[in-house]
């Protein structure tokens, strides 16, 4: 039966691609924008038997598994109580709501920054999703596929008419680009957000042609960005400003671009005396949440506090059920509830009893980033670090799977393609603007971050594989295509 529902919607998604003129490219037949398609369908197969049974037993694990787990159980939600659903659908819901009907989800509070919790976004669309897939996951795999393939497509219909030619290679390097490839096609949030971005830029790029529809299609891509990746989109909105005001000479377009820099350091200052929203303290509190997931841990609760003891220490309690048992005294880590941060208690006593509440093995690429700890000036003085990690990870000598020499190929083609374009740049006066101030503003923003944020290497290949859509658009603000030839010169004797 799973077999049957998932070639109907393999049929219906085909379908769309073949009718639909959306889907329709000038310069790729429209037999190649399905194949490429069903290449997609693979690469999410790859995937998902990856985080199967090279990272698991044979059962699904990672973010594939929970944010669909954690969609079926929201989904349960509605034939219990329709009302409780809705609320959960629309809202957070209340504490006592929540312990009540998703106590068993993995990641509904996974953030301690509940207002920005970008999880749930992910579990409500899976949880939709379950009234029409049979909860099978394919079939919620397909669709998250669907999404970035129409993503991808809009982004290129965007900057087409820029491209004098190579229109069909941008396409296949879009499309096929290992890592947006990869981790574009399954159940994760970079499947939306680039769903969200395309829908934006196109709706951006087209907005005098029938601007109704575009006027909609922003606003989705603002709704779509803003609730899987929030600081994606705090990354458009200054880049954003430079595209609008950057509007002059080269020599005077830099000189403009560093002062704006430099009054966006002091108004970085300036933000950190803000209680409730605070860019510093946000940075912050990411990365701490980060650490205890590289590090990994046991966690569990009483009434009034949450403890957490090291992965590696789990021998001194005993699980049972859905409480554990301390063996031994046991020293713990512990916060309050409401409280951002764990700090280190008193030994709690042998065959003390709490309500467990999850584990997390700790990440084989974990690594140490200097910390923020709440202070701008950290985020400024360690930016080099935190850049040259995203630009630059992973090293061979890190810890990691084999994806990590994926990456790497990756990394040195990134830079290898960085040389040629300065080799075959525009004149100073033929540069375009705006777009290169655009894309650099973003490129720097988003690094930062990222690396700011996450101490783990398979997560920073991950999180930055949006930014390759940004790449594209800074290599095309300064190539000239027209010093560009496939074709080998023939000297004059």
């Amino acid at each position: 039966m799973e077999i049957l529902v998932a070639l109907l919607y393999v049929f219906l998604f085909s379908a769309m691609i073949w009718k639909l003129a959306i889907f329709r490219i000038k310069c790729i037949k429209k037999t190649w924008v399905l194949a490429l398609f069903f290449v997609k369908i693979l690469s999410g197969v790859i995937l998902t038997l990856i985080y199967t049974y090279y990272y698991s037993d044979g059962e699904l694990s990672g973010d594939t598994a929970h944010y669909f787990n954690d969609g079926k159980i929201l989904n349960q939600v509605f034939s219990e109580s329709p009302q409780d659903y809705f609320t959960l659908l629309f809202d957070s819901g209340d504490q006592g709501l929540v312990e009540s009907r998703l106590h068993d989800t993995e990641h509904w509070t996974r953030s301690e920054l509940d207002q920005f919790n970008d999880n749930r976004f992910i579990i409500r669309i899976n949880s939709l999703l379950s009234f029409i897939s049979l909860d099978v996951f394919f079939v919620h795999m397909l669709f998250f596929i669907m999404a970035s393939f129409l993503g991808l497509i809009l982004f290129y219909k965007s900057i087409e008419d820029f491209i004098p030619k190579f229109k069909k290679e941008l396409f296949l390097l879009l499309i096929l680009y290992p890592s947006l490839l990869f981790w574009t096609s399954s159940v994760l949030k970079e499947s939306l957000l680039i769903l969200g971005f395309g829908m934006l830029i196109y709706g951006i790029r087209f907005f005098s042609i029938k601007s109704s529809w575009k006027i909609i299609l922003i606003i989705l891509g603002l709704f779509i960005l803003m609730n899987t990746k929030i600081y994606f989109l705090f990354c458009l909105i200054p880049a954003l400003f430079f595209y609008l005001i950057l509007n002059s000479s080269w020599k005077r377009s830099w000189i403009t671009y560093s002062l704006f820099v430099f009054l966006g350091v002091l108004f970085l200052g300036w933000n950190s005396t803000f209680e409730k929203f605070n860019i510093t303290k946000y940075i912050s509190q990411k990365q701490r949440d980060f650490n205890l997931v590289g590090k990994g841990g046991v966690y569990f609760m009483d009434e009034q506090n949450f403890y957490r003891i090291e992965y590696k220490d789990q021998n001194t309690l005993i699980k049972d059920h859905a409480y554990v048992v301390l063996k031994e005294d046991t020293q713990v880590e512990v916060k309050k509830f409401g409280e951002l941060e764990y700090r280190i208690d008193s030994v709690l006593p042998k065959d003390s009893r709490f309500k467990f509440y999850s584990e997390q093995e700790p990440s084989l690429s974990y690594f140490k980033v200097p910390e923020v700890n709440d202070h701008w000036l950290n985020i400024v003085l360690y930016s080099p670090v935190y850049f040259s990690n995203v630009l630059l990870m992973p090293y061979p000598w890190q810890s990691g799977s084999i994806l990590k020499w994926l990456n790497m190929i990756e990394n040195v083609l990134l830079l290898l393609l960085l040389f040629l374009v300065l080799k075959y740049r525009k004149k100073a006066g033929e540069i375009d603007t705006k777009l290169f101030f655009f894309s650099l503003t973003f490129i720097l923003i988003f690094y930062l971050i990222i690396g700011a944020t996450t101490p783990v290497v398979g997560a920073i290949v991950r999180y930055k594989t949006p930014a390759f859509l940004i790449w594209i658009l800074f290599f095309l603000s300064i190539i000239d295509f027209k010093r560009i030839t496939l074709k080998p010169q023939k000297h004059k004797k």
